[in-house]
């Protein structure tokens, strides 16, 4: 049977290696504080516990105690469900407990390794991993705590929903405790609760809660407030009290609309005279603005010109310095080149180039003479040797030389390269400089003659231009739109009263369209809640288990199932096969339809699908409609006001369609002046360029053909400094091949001189006085040569070195800095004389402007005079800003118009202000009689905003502008603070009935669990006296003071939404939110779940009835010993709860057993036995009867913390009674 088989410990709080053999009930015997409870406290770490909740608060931390070290080990050795045996493995790296799975039995070489002392030494927690592997033995990753337990317990839920799903359920396959069919979640807090010694039934009670809240259930909270709640039942009483001042309000509309329009028209024409003044003001001040800014510019561009040209004649000058500065040092580097020459430095090159061959030759003569004048030696010998000694010389000599010569012959073809780069460059060089001219000619050519295009085609197609043509028809399209509107007007003038009726009734059908698009939107809105809570059902629920586990469950238990079961949680389901009979009854199903709930997943899907579109299109029909209404009311807020808006209008069309007349015949007259002068100017303009073309061309060809100058004496200037180089080359290739000859030449001769000797001396062997005699001569005089070479040889190397610096460097440099400041000194004369140009042309244009500025300047002040006693009168009026944007003649003619439609005006203007000043005066005194938050607040905002203080000090309101706060309070605020009170309502009320649905789910939890929990508690523990016995989970909730009041609140908020929720609820809605939040304040949750329920152990002792609920309770109703039996009792209902079908042994880890009878602690070995439970006990002695009952007993002693294995002490009594038995046995 699967379960655990043994703990082994390496390296642990114990020393060395610890193994705890747990196949059977096992006992830890020792003194106090010698280590038994910790070992016990293993169990509950095995099944997933949190290693920290383990360990007391006065300890270390877990890792810290058990698993101090790297080379620290906690294995568990189980068998699974299907019989292998596995371990878990515990190690931590200082930061926390890491858990392994490994798929094979514990091995002791797995951990230890054998040191060269022959000691062991255990390896780390990667190093047995990666051996593991490389056996193929199957090893999990290293996992947390969650997820170890999730694999352990098989608990799919959260396997499922880790961010690993898919590595964890393969792992759960193959490392899990129980069946895959079955889990043991929770099956960790019931062995703690086991193990824990004190406060047993609130251990119980916090365990149950632990499990209710990992499966989801938590207290409800509330954000709600009572002054929220207040403000806003306030606020309902006032929208509710605006109704009645709707028809007045109409009224004052009505009055203030046509004071707007009378205003409206009086600022108009304010503007218009403002706009004349304005027009001719800046007319004014931008004519003197633009002559100063012309004088300025002139002078600008005077000063411009200045600086331009003295800044280009600075430049003009270095360029010139720069020419001056490179001539005279390519000057004086040909000085230098002839003082060379005129000191024989070629010769003197020449004889060091010599010097080693002189030196060999002085050589040759020394040994020439030698030979003469040896007279006791050898002959032959010395002529063998000297011959010998003549070959290699020569050869060397010729080797060297040959080198010399190719060397100089490299360098030659690499001058004659750099020569030709050089040549190409310059040829580029003055090829660019007159591309780069054309170009610049060509650009400024063709812009000339674009120009001069644009002047013939303006003098031919003399006209309007396209400005003047729009305008002319913006004018013309101007006088026939007044018509039209003047026509318009009048018509809609005559159908106004007949439009209002007609959009009163628009208003009335979409309302009724909109409370029929809210029901259908309701309805809908349902549909897909309760398809959604089909679709998805929560997690463990009966609905979940059927779709994952149970092929086409809609036809067979789908049918009968009611519907509510559905989304229960606590009914653990689980497959029993493939009868098709439900509890042992065959039906025959096929006569029977599924029910909407017992759909297919698909079929759902499809539903869902379909309801959603259907809301949606629900949703849109009921924002139409929404849209609709308000468009509606809009249409007849309009309509009210078009009678009076409409009389307006027509005078306002009669007096625009005269003034776009007159508009359009000053502009014509104004645009046939401005195409005469445009004409005048494009013949000059036309004139200008074509001199300004040939004068361009002129200069070109004058550029051109200095460029061309310069390149050509760059030219010269390379050809002559390069074959100088290449000269030099040449002479110094000739003179090595001559040295060459020569050298084979003397080498001919000398061997044919030594041969001759030879054959003389073979002869008479004798001494030619005059051949020595020659030989001294010659070794003198190449000696003198020799040493007057050297005492020259450093203005050689001078040369060399000043050859190399000057004459090939610098003087390169030089000639290329001279053809670059000859090149900018071209560039600055140009544009010297560019720039004079375009001066020219600048100064006359800014002269053309100041006279045109002059002659405007004039006219507009003359003007300005005229329209600025006009603008005075209406300047004294009060009016509103306007925003017309009509385009404005600014003529004598069009003001006095304007003026005569002022007086009029001025009259009805006053009439209506006292009108307006009464409505307001009244709805003041309307809405100060009401009480409110936030309407009245804004109000009196308003108020102050609009406060004035007259000419005499007294403050007072200006009921103009007041209208205009009014009609926002009333049109925007009210509606928008209906539809915001209806939606907060709504909130508020959802927000207590989730918190009602919520304590009522939690109430079904629990009472639910209490059903499971007494299922479960038989009769296998039987106890003397007891009989009866149930566990009842109690729920608290409906003893909470706020219950009763939050369902009745509950009932309010369905029936309102029931009814839509158009209007704002009664006040009945308000008083029971506000009575629910009262009570709620003061009886707040908190605490959890385990503040929500009571547990009550339920049993009958003799003749009484016992409800137990605390452990002084349960320790007063009867003994120590049979208090404790009554308490594992409920244990063992539990664990059959919490195991399930599970086929797994469990452990519990007790150490209250040596304070209990014998016969007691039997009992429970007995129901253990019966339950697959086996017990891991621990009490200090180590003599006592009770450790019959173990199959596996050790001692742990205190000091060396070592862990033995003991026998229970027999007496003599049981071993004569034990002898009896046997003796009965072999006689029988």
């Amino acid at each position: 049977m699967a379960g655990l088989k043994r703990i082994i410990l390496i390296d642990t709080h114990l020393p060395g290696v610890v193994e705890l053999k747990l196949d059977g009930h096992t006992n830890i015997c020792g003194t106090n504080a010698s280590g038994k409870t910790t070992l016990q406290r293993l169990i509950p770490v095995f099944y997933g516990e949190y290693p920290s909740r383990v360990v007391p608060a006065t300890r270390d931390s877990f890792e810290r105690w058990y698993l101090p070290r790297t080379s620290s080990f906690i294995i568990y050795e189980y068998t699974r469900a299907e019989g292998d045996l596995c371990q878990a493995v515990l190690t931590s790296n200082g930061t926390g407990v890491n858990y392994r799975f490994i798929a094979k039995p514990f091995t002791l070489d797995d951990y230890l390794f054998e040191q060269k002392n022959g000691k062991h030494a255990s390896l780390s927690s990667t190093e047995v991993a990666r051996a593991m592997k490389r056996n193929n033995v199957i090893v999990s990753s290293l996992l947390t705590t969650k997820d170890f337990r999730a694999v352990l317990q098989n608990d799919q839920g959260v396997l499922n929903q880790s961010s690993s799903s898919r590595e964890l359920l393969g792992y759960a396959k193959v490392f899990s405790l129980s069946q895959q069919s079955e889990h043991l979640r929770h099956i960790e807090k019931l062995a703690k609760a086991v193990h824990s010694k004190e406060g047993k039934m609130e251990t119980i009670k916090a365990m149950i809660a632990a499990i209710l809240e990992e499966d989801g259930v938590q207290p409800p909270t509330s954000s709600l407030s009572r002054n929220r709640v207040d403000d806003w039942i306030r606020e309902c009483h006032l929208i509710r009290a605006f109704d009645k001042v709707r028809p007045e309000f109409t009224r004052l509309e009505q009055a203030d609309l046509a004071l707007q329009e009378a205003e409206t028209a009086l600022a108009e024409l304010k503007q218009a005279f403002e706009l004349d003044k304005s027009h001719l003001t800046a007319r004014v001040e931008k004519g003197r603005q633009q002559l100063d800014d012309v004088q300025h510019e002139r002078k600008a561009n005077d000063n411009s010109w200045n600086e331009r040209r003295d800044e280009l004649n600075l430049q003009i000058s270095g360029s010139r310095a720069d020419v001056e500065k490179y001539t005279a040092e390519l000057d004086a580097v040909e000085r230098e080149f002839e003082n060379w020459q005129e000191q024989d430095i070629e010769q003197l090159k020449e004889d060091v180039a010599k010097l080693p061959q002189w030196q060999r030759d002085l050589e040759l003569l020394s040994s020439r003479y030698t030979l003469l004048t040896e007279q006791h030696q050898d002959i032959e010998s010395t002529y063998n040797r000297r011959v010998a000694e003549l070959g290699e010389k020569t050869a060397e000599q010729l080797d060297e030389l040959s080198a010399v010569r190719q060397e100089a012959q490299e360098k030659r073809a690499t001058q004659q390269q750099q020569e030709r780069d050089a040549l190409q460059n310059i040829k580029e060089d003055y090829a660019q400089q007159i591309t780069t001219l054309s170009e610049t000619y060509q650009t400024r050519l063709n812009a000339l003659k674009v120009a001069e295009a644009e002047c013939k085609a303006a003098l031919n197609n003399a006209g309007y231009n396209e400005f003047e043509q729009s305008q002319l028809e913006l004018l013309d399209a101007a006088v026939k739109e007044a018509s039209v509107h003047e026509d318009t007007v009048r018509a809609q003038y005559r159908q106004s009263q007949s439009e209002f009726q007609k959009a009163v009734q628009a208003r009335e059908s979409a309302n009724q369209a909109l409370e029929k698009a809210r029901n259908q939107y309701r309805k809908m809105e349902q549909r897909v809640a309760d398809v959604n809570a089909l679709l998805y059902p929560g997690e463990g629920s009966l609905l979940e288990f059927l779709r994952a586990n149970v092929d086409d469950w809609e036809s067979s238990v789908g049918k009968l199932i009611r519907p509510e079961l559905l989304e229960r949680t606590d009914l653990a389901p689980k497959a029993e096969g493939d009868s098709a009979s439900f509890f042992g009854v065959a039906l025959s199903l096929e006569n029977l339809s599924s029910p909407e709930y017992a759909q297919t997943e698909q079929s759902l899907k499809q539903a869902l699908a379909e309801a959603e579109q259907q809301l949606a299109e629900a949703a849109e029909a009921q924002n139409t409609a929404e849209v609709e209404l308000a468009k509606a009311n809009e249409v007849v807020r309009v309509a009210e006001l078009a009678v009076t808006k409409q009389d307006n209008a027509v005078r306002s069309a009669e007096a625009a369609r005269k003034r776009a007349n007159q508009d359009k015949e000053a502009v014509l007259s104004e645009y046939q002046h401005a195409l005469k002068e445009r004409k005048q100017q494009a013949r000059s303009q036309l004139d200008n360029n074509q001199q300004s073309q040939k004068k361009l061309t002129a200069q070109f060809e004058l550029d051109r053909d200095e460029v061309k100058d310069q390149q050509r004496e760059a030219e010269t200037e390379h050809s002559f400094h390069w074959q100088q180089l290449i000269a030099d080359s040449d002479a110094r290739i000739a003179q090595v091949e001559g040295e060459i000859k020569r050298v084979r030449q003397s080498a001919e001769q000398d061997k044919q001189e030594m041969a001759r000797w030879l054959e003389n001396e073979l002869n008479q062997r004798g001494v030619d006085v005059d051949e020595i005699g020659k030989l001294k001569k010659d070794l003198k005089a190449l000696k003198d040569s020799i040493y007057r070479t050297e005492t020259h040889r450093h203005k050689v190397s001078d040369y060399e070195r000043w050859y190399q610096t000057v004459f090939t460097g610098h003087k390169v440099t030089w000639q290329q800095g001279l053809n670059k400041a000859r090149k900018v000194l071209s560039d600055a004369e140009r544009e010297l004389t560019q720039h004079q140009n375009e001066y020219r042309e600048r100064r006359d244009s800014l002269k053309a402007q100041q006279v045109e500025l002059e002659k405007v300047t004039s006219t507009a002040a003359e003007q300005l005079t005229q329209v600025d006693t006009l603008s005075k009168t209406l300047a004294k009026q009060s009016l509103p800003k306007s925003d017309s944007s009509a385009q404005l003649q600014h003529d004598e003619l069009s003001i006095t118009q304007r003026l005569s439609r002022v007086q009029g005006l001025l009259k009805e203007r006053e009439e209506l202000l006292s009108d307006v000043r009464n409505y307001v005066e009244r709805f003041d005194q309307l809405i100060a009689a009401q009480a409110g938050t936030g309407l009245s607040d804004t109000w009196e905002r308003a108020r102050e905003e609009c406060a004035v203080i007259n000419a005499h000090g007294v403050k007072g309101v200006d009921h103009r502008r007041m209208v205009t706060h009014l009609a926002q309070l009333l049109n925007v605020i009210v509606p928008q603070k209906m539809q915001g009170l209806r939606e907060q309502g709504r909130i508020f009320g959802a927000d207590l009935s989730q918190y009602y649905f919520v304590l009522a789910d939690i109430d079904k939890r629990i009472v639910s669990q209490s059903r499971r929990i007494s299922k479960e508690v038989d009769g296998e523990l039987f106890l003397d006296g007891v009989s009866d016995s149930a566990v009842k989970i109690r729920s608290r909730i409906s003893e909470l003071e706020f219950w009763p009041e939050l369902e009745r609140f509950r009932a309010l908020y369905d029936q309102w939404m029931e009814e839509g929720a158009h209007d704002l609820p009664e006040d009945e809605y308000g008083q029971s939110m506000r009575s629910v939040l009262d009570i709620l304040g003061r009886a707040a949750l908190s605490g959890g779940i385990s503040k929500l329920l009571d547990i009550e152990l339920h049993l009958r002792e003799g003749n009484s009835d016992l409800i137990i609920r605390t452990d002084r309770q349960l320790n007063e109703s009867s003994s120590h010993g049979m208090a404790y039996l009554i308490l594992c009792k409920f244990l063992l209902a539990f664990t059959r709860l919490l195991r399930g079908g599970a086929d797994v042994i469990i452990h519990w880890p007790i150490d209250e057993l040596g304070t209990l009878h014998q016969s007691n602690v039997k009992k429970i070995f007995d129901a253990c036995q019966s339950n697959n439970i086996s017990v891991v006990g621990a009490f200090p002695n180590p003599e006592s009867d009770v450790l019959k009952l173990f199959e596996n007993r050790y001692l742990i002693d205190k000091v060396s913390k070592q862990l033995q294995v003991v026998q229970p002490k027999t007496s003599d009594l049981s071993a004569r009674i034990q002898a009896r038995k046997q003796q009965q046995e072999v006689s029988a």
